[in-house]
């Protein structure tokens, strides 16, 4: 029953993030929307550390399955209370929009979105690649443990640090996609994560893996604000949300399997070779979008709305 409960939980979320992602593109101007994700990211940041020292203490305090039952109690409560200022939000009205097509042929007019918006494609493929940035990044911790043979409690230090460095990073973030676009700062937050694997393959003691969770809590700060802002300017507000949905889709099975085929390279070979070969793909990436992806935010306003409007032939 808990996976059957997780898996609702997770499509529940698949279906409802297009729709999220579009609101908050019409609730806050584009200018703002850096800001937006930075300080949210901030706050959720510094909130998601109290959560850790909260569950630590939970679970530390209590005997199975109370203390997970009492870890997601506070989480339904949490969610709940974020649900509660969710509905105060008024969204802007919106143009009236033609009588669409049926859910078939929108699904054939798809293809055809990508082979006309070559930069949005270009850009799918460039995120493809920085997904597959899970095959180094999901298996710090163990390689750090196994390494230096470290007491379990460093896991949370580990956890700490990332938390930290997400946080404390969002508000640069935010600034920059504001300023220079968040083209740019995808390209940074791979660059974060190309340093932090490094790290990885030559610290000789725990020190500087402090370092690399802290840097790469920064990348996974970068990828979460400026695959949210860039995505949203590729497209006219009438095809937001088939853009928002389309990325999401496209880039969500790279990122599941990427630490599988982690994982089983390290069996095979190790864990430098992972990681080196997770270096190569990610400077491949970042080849890709400097010389390949331009910036949405610089180019002329979307047309493909009149063209989704027809039906294909």
């Amino acid at each position: 029953s808990f996976f059957i409960l997780y898996g609702v939980f997770s499509f529940s979320g698949g279906m409802g993030g297009p729709a999220w992602q579009d609101m908050v593109a019409k609730v806050i101007p584009l200018k703002k929307r850096g800001h937006f994700f930075g300080w949210s990211n901030f706050l959720g940041g510094g909130a998601g550390i109290v959560a850790a020292f909260l569950s630590i203490y939970l679970l530390k305090s209590f005997s199975f399955p109370r203390n997970f039952a009492l870890c997601f109690l506070f989480a339904f409560a949490a969610t709940s209370v974020s649900y509660g200022a969710f509905v105060l939000i008024r969204e802007p009205a919106s143009p009236a929009r033609g009588e669409g097509s049926g859910f078939k042929e929108y699904l054939f007019s798809l293809p055809s979105l990508l082979r006309k918006d070559r930069n949005f494609f270009s850009f799918l493929i460039s995120s493809i690649l920085f997904g597959f940035g899970g095959m180094a990044t999901a298996f710090f911790a163990v390689y750090a443990m196994n390494k230096l043979v470290l007491p379990d409690s460093q896991i949370g230090v580990f956890t700490f640090l990332l938390l930290l460095g997400q946080s404390t990073s969002s508000i640069l973030w935010g600034y920059l996609g504001n300023k220079k676009g968040y083209k740019l700062v995808m390209e940074l937050g791979t660059i974060a994560t190309i340093l932090a694997i490094l790290l990885a393959i030559f610290s000789s003691s725990v020190y500087p893996f402090y370092g690399v969770f802290f840097i790469i809590g920064m990348a996974f700060s970068a990828y979460f604000i400026s695959f949210l802002g860039i995505v949203m300017e590729f497209s006219a507000p009438e095809t937001r949300p088939t853009y928002i949905a389309l990325a999401n889709t496209v880039r969500a099975p790279f990122m599941s399997l990427s630490p599988l085929l982690g994982g089983f390279l390290a069996d095979k070979f190790s864990f430098p070779f992972v990681f080196t070969l997770t270096i190569f793909i990610l400077l491949g990436g970042i080849l890709y979008s400097v010389f390949l992806v331009q910036e949405p935010r610089h180019l002329p306003p979307h047309e493909f709305d009149r063209y989704l409007a027809r039906k294909p032939t």
